[in-house]
Order: structure tokens, then C-alpha cells, then sequence
């Protein structure tokens, strides 16, 4: 056995051994698990925030981050899976699935959402609505969308013609308008710039669309 000094316990493991018997355990009790490998093992959360950087247009506004920014597994109370801010506010955020509660989801878009009969049906069984967007730096005619359900439930809701339609009407819009202030987020330092990175690689190479 080799010594070291300083060391009172030593493995002989290699590395990929060590992250297959870290993701088989309940991510609740890894504090320092790699956030990033925390989000690429869960293949419907990584999924969901591939399509929303599809469908808002994020990865053509790669120079601009820090001013949009994407946090993981953010400290907030109650926790989070992830939270998108497009400059001062939140634009997208889904809660942490806790004791067999589905998690919920928030997005905020454009007004036209609120246009199409299937889709207040389909919030309505998952426990969502509608609300005016409360953010002082919010665009006009923005609101809050909200709901409960699986990251399952919430890429099926990005399906939705008129949810790809607000999202893109909203935070297109908000992107460019960005583009023209060199203000930081005060959330810069929390970005997670290797998971947008691996994000785009994704996109770029057709997986996980």
C-alpha cells in the first residue's frame, strides 16, 4: 500500500468507477457532486434545457454571457434544479422533486401565449396559470407561466406552437435588447459556463433534441 503523508485512507479507484457509484446514489445526499454531471445524468432535465436553448435562441448569444446567465443548482430556498436570467430577472426556473412532489415550473414569455383553448386545458391539469410577469425590468405585455408536473411534462409543454412562439417573441427580444447594455447579471459569478458549453456541443452534434 502506498503512503502518503498526511493521508490517513487511500483508494485504488479509477475515476469513471467512482462517478457510476456516485450518480446511483440520491443526489440529495452528494454535497460536492460536479453540478454539471448532476444535470447531464438526468437525461429529461438535460433534455428540457436543451430545447429551451433551442427555442429562445441562447446559443447565438454565446458573447453575451454573464449578462444572461444559466445557475445549477442554485442555493435558493427550497431549491432548484436550474434558473435562466435574461439580465435583472429570472426567465425560466424549475423547483427541486422533493418527497415524491413534481417539481414546478416557471417561465416567464410573451402575452400571445394565452391564446389557444388546449393549452389552459392542459395547465389545468397540471395545476398551472397564468399571471402578469411582476419583474420592474420585465418587457411589457410579459407574463409568468407556471405549473407541476415531470421534466417530462414540461418539454411537452415547450410542444405547445404558442409556447414556442412566446418564448421566442419574449426572450428573443430581451437577448437583443441586452446586446445594447454591457451590464453584468448580478448573478455573473453563479453562470455555469462548461454546462452552456456542453449544452451547444449537444445541439451541434444532433443529441439530445
Amino acid at each position: 500500500m502506498t503512503s502518503v503523508d498526511g493521508q490517513k485512507e487511500l483508494f485504488n479507484v479509477g475515476p469513471h468507477s467512482v462517478s457510476e457509484r456516485f450518480s446511483s446514489i440520491d443526489e440529495k445526499v452528494i454535497v460536492g457532486k460536479p453540478k454539471i454531471e448532476r444535470l447531464f445524468n438526468d437525461d429529461a432535465f438535460s433534455l428540457y434545457l436543451t430545447k429551451l436553448f433551442i427555442l429562445s435562441g441562447l446559443p447565438y448569444f454565446l458573447n453575451d454571457q454573464g449578462a444572461w446567465t444559466l445557475v445549477l443548482f442554485p442555493g435558493t430556498s427550497g431549491g432548484r434544479y436550474f434558473t435562466l436570467n435574461i439580465g435583472a430577472h429570472e426567465v425560466a426556473f424549475s423547483t427541486l422533486k422533493k418527497d415524491g412532489v413534481d417539481s414546478i415550473h416557471a417561465l416567464v414569455l410573451d402575452d400571445s401565449i394565452a391564446t389557444r383553448e388546449s393549452l389552459f386545458a392542459w395547465l389545468d391539469e397540471h395545476e398551472g396559470c397564468i399571471d402578469p410577469a411582476h419583474y420592474k425590468s420585465a418587457l411589457p405585455n410579459s407574463v409568468i407561466v407556471s405549473f407541476v408536473g415531470s421534466f417530462i411534462d414540461a418539454i411537452e409543454f415547450l410542444g405547445f406552437t404558442e409556447v414556442r412562439r412566446s418564448i421566442i417573441a419574449y426572450w428573443f427580444d430581451s437577448l437583443l435588447k441586452l446586446k445594447n447594455r454591457n451590464a453584468l447579471s448580478a448573478y455573473a459569478r453563479f453562470h455555469n459556463y462548461n454546462a452552456v458549453a456542453e449544452i451547444c456541443k449537444r445541439i451541434n452534434s444532433g443529441l439530445s433534441i
